[in-house]
């Protein structure tokens, strides 16, 4: 493939246009055969399918002087927010292992890393299913913000525009550090999470402009809803309180923006729900004893199943949690309840964190927090309702790495696994950056 005038756009099977090489290791992700359903990504949320589209010689290669992003912008505005999606759903997976929203209830020992909180930087599961997704998607955002740019100012450069932001954002949250493309085949710098945070605020900065810019209404106003939620959790996770409590309390409370997913049997992988992958395709989403003592008290935010079988393990009984239920369920990616969590915990207000706690519990049918509790307290409370809220929406890496081993329901570290035979939990609250792309990066060394 001439890589002067025919680059991939991003990974999956989305459209192709000029992509930003990550790493040499990303590339061959890129050219693999997980990319062969090429401009049909988004088509399933478009009038008319992919017939109009363009039209490809090689499902591999789409020459870019093809391309007219005035009226293809919608097609690879969508596509970028697939690749996001399918990158987020593994991040909420492993997310949930690693922070205890779920039990590993699989055989791969690269699986079980993550609930012992002992990531090492070859694992492969690691570094296929949630670094290369990740940054395809950043890769391809870009390329697409790139080549919409100059064409005015619409819904498609705001979309695209979103998932930049939102992929440093969740890189931010999940890694230990990151690296974010500098340009077309060109890989960036190693950056620290108060880096990348700060990057992922003025990203999604110009996200909430251009979402403005398209008209603040239907979808141009969920995109600019969606990023001023992204700006205050990043703000949050950088430590800057006031910012973060200022720009969350922007945002409705009946907010909810949805990632999509469709049910393809020819690409489950990228365009189903992750969640349910793991809950049906393969059985190890196991629902933890603490969580499921929650719904047994009539927790409505908690449902699961006892299914009387063991998981993909054959070692730990399955319960199967029910909140997901089938490949196509959309995946929140935020939400204005998650903006008032923000909030809350940003404004730090004793008064403020017990009347919002009580708020929540007294929806799940709980009695209201006793008197006398110290600050930490509440904030511990406030987190308790936050795990039920926001169970298995991939929000409690970014908790994680606020409040560390003071996470409810978290395993601590040096305790017992719950596979006893595997060995004791690890302390880590982030995840390595991958070797593979420490080796291939130049810009690492």
């Amino acid at each position: 493939m001439d890589r002067e005038t025919r680059r991939p756009f991003a990974g999956g099977s989305e459209v192709w246009a000029a992509a930003p090489a990550v790493s040499d290791w990303t590339r061959r992700r890129w050219s693999s055969p997980l990319v062969r359903s090429a401009v049909c990504a988004a088509a399933l949320v478009l009038p008319g399918g992919c017939a109009d589209f363009v039209e490809v010689r090689s499902p591999l290669e789409l020459d870019e002087t093809e391309v007219d992003p005035a009226e293809d912008g919608e097609m690879l505005s969508r596509s970028a927010l697939q690749s996001l999606a399918e990158a987020f759903g593994n991040l909420t997976v492993y997310g949930a292992w690693f922070t205890q929203e779920a039990w590993v209830g699989d055989s791969f020992p690269t699986r079980n890393e993550f609930g012992l909180r002992d990531v090492g930087p070859a694992n492969a599961e690691h570094s296929g299913e949630n670094w290369a997704p990740l940054h395809r998607a950043l890769a391809g955002a870009q390329s697409v913000v790139a080549a919409l740019e100059g064409e005015g100012e619409g819904l498609d450069l705001a979309r695209a525009q979103l998932v930049v932001g939102w992929s440093i954002l969740l890189m931010a949250e999940s890694f230990c550090q990151g690296t974010v493309p500098e340009g077309p085949r060109e890989p960036g710098p190693p950056a620290s999470t108060e880096e990348l945070a700060t990057l992922a605020v003025e990203e999604l900065r110009k996200a909430r402009e251009r979402a403005a810019a398209s008209g603040y209404t239907g979808e141009g106003l969920d995109l600019g809803h969606a990023a001023t939620v992204g700006m205050a959790r990043a703000y949050l996770l950088a430590g800057e309180m006031e910012d973060a409590a200022a720009w969350s309390g922007e945002v409705p409370t009946d907010f909810v923006f949805h990632l999509p997913h469709a049910d393809d049997p020819g690409s489950r992988q990228r365009l189903g729900n992750r969640v349910w992958a793991f809950t049906d395709e393969r059985p190890s989403l196991v629902v933890p004893p603490h969580l499921r003592e929650r719904a047994d008290q009539g927790d409505p935010r908690i449902e699961y199943e006892d299914t009387g079988r063991t998981a993909q393990d054959g070692e730990l009984p399955f319960y199967r949690q029910e909140k997901v239920t089938g490949w196509a369920d959309p995946a929140p990616l935020t939400s204005g309840l998650e903006a008032r969590y923000l909030e809350v915990e940003a404004r730090g207000d004793p008064d403020e964190i017990r009347e919002f706690v009580n708020e929540r519990r007294s929806y799940a049918g709980r009695e209201p927090l006793e008197a006398g509790l110290s600050a930490e307290e509440l904030v511990r409370a406030l987190l308790e309702e936050k795990a039920s809220d926001h169970w298995l929406e991939g929000k409690r890496m970014g908790d994680l790495r606020r409040h560390g081993e003071s996470l409810p329901g978290l395993r601590a570290a040096g305790s017992e696994y719950y596979k006893p035979r595997l060995g004791r939990v690890g302390g880590q609250t982030c995840w390595p950056v991958p070797a593979a792309e420490v080796l291939n990066n130049p810009r690492w060394h």
